[in-house]
């Protein structure tokens, strides 16, 4: 779970097969931390290529937001590019360099993409987020990384007083700025 989105993880196989102990490590902390496992196989059904297809169709249906990262137009979550598609799901390009293609098909499709590797494109992206949150009523944390670097620091420095009075202060600019 990450600042209180559980993860759900869509398997193309049985619940007890595990493709790798890494996939089996992956599992049991998305459990732990609240999310959950699905496979709409028998438990101990092995992978097929088919399956991983059937599985992305899942991904999409359930999806708010489809947002491909990385993939060769013809591989596999190319196939959840089109469900999300058949499902009206709402498509997002991420421009990075090793976008592998599917980049350029989804702007030939005319849906958006955000450089995320920009301030601008950061900025849009997190906006696009907490919007959907927000859709749902949860609430959103734009300073949880900044809190996260905060307690980080506190722990490998010496911070005097003047120091965090230094930082209210500009926290009193930032957020007078803000209004």
């Amino acid at each position: 779970m990450h600042e209180g989105v559980r993860n759900v993880a869509f398997l193309g196989h049985g619940i007890n097969y595990h493709l790798s102990e890494k996939s089996r490590l992956l599992r049991r902390k998305i459990l732990e931390q609240g999310g959950a496992v699905v496979s709409e196989y028998l438990p101990d059904e092995h992978y097929r290529k088919a399956y991983f297809v059937e599985r992305n169709r899942l991904q999409a249906a359930l999806a708010d937001l489809v947002v491909p990262v990385k993939a060769n137009p013809k591989g596999g979550p190319a196939h959840t590019v089109r469900f999300a598609g058949d499902y009206e799901r709402p498509l997002l390009g991420i421009a990075w360099k090793n976008a592998n293609g599917i980049l350029e098909e989804l702007e030939r499709e005319g849906h958006p993409s955000i450089p995320i590797f920009t301030p601008d494109g950061q900025k849009k992206l997190d906006g696009i987020f907490r919007e959907l949150a927000e859709e749902y009523g949860r609430e959103t944390d734009t300073l949880y990384l900044v809190r996260r670097k905060y307690v980080q620091e506190r722990q490998l420095r010496h911070i005097r007083r003047t120091d965090i009075e230094k930082l209210i202060e500009l926290l009193e600019d930032v957020a007078a700025d803000a209004d």
